[in-house]
């Protein structure tokens, strides 16, 4: 009777072991976020560039070129189509990139989806900065509402 109860118990002390092992993503997530914004914050960028890919079923995939965001003290003063040649570069619609255009609105996204327990959260943050660099968002797996966004170039500026 004792080995047989050992054996059964085999399969719960993995299971436990494993859930032990994975934790509580939230917090994860959560611990992620805040070590990322205080290294943020330590860096006190106000100013800075950065290009900005979206991938999303917010707006036709024509509309979704790479964009290059300005950020001056804060605020967003620039979003233009991304092109090598300043003369070719085109305004950007704030309606789509709006939600993404500045670090601060990137945490916002993030928190967001840590509250709102999405069901795949994916965050990549830059080394130096602390600012998610590449984050995928899926809120409900197989739904329209799944956003990938891609932060290349950033250029802290005067």
């Amino acid at each position: 009777m004792k080995t047989r109860t050992r054996w059964m118990m085999v399969p719960l002390l993995l299971l436990s072991a494993l859930a032990g092992c994975l934790g509580d993503d939230d917090s994860f997530q959560r611990d992620k976020l805040n070590q990322a914004r205080t290294q943020w914050d330590s860096k006190n960028v106000s100013s800075y560039t950065y290009i900005l890919e979206l991938q999303c079923f917010c707006a036709p995939a024509s509309q979704l070129e790479p964009v290059l965001v300005t950020v001056q003290n804060g605020a967003v003063t620039s979003l233009q189509y991304w092109d090598e040649d300043p003369d070719d570069r085109t305004p950007a619609p704030a309606s789509i990139f709006g939600p993404y255009d500045t670090v601060e609105e990137l945490f916002a996204l993030i928190a967001e989806a840590i509250s709102q327990d999405a069901d795949v959260l994916q965050v990549g943050y830059d080394q130096e900065y602390g600012f998610p660099n590449v984050v995928n968002v899926d809120y409900q797996v197989g739904g329209d509402e799944q956003v990938l966004v891609f932060v290349s170039q950033f250029t802290p500026t005067p």
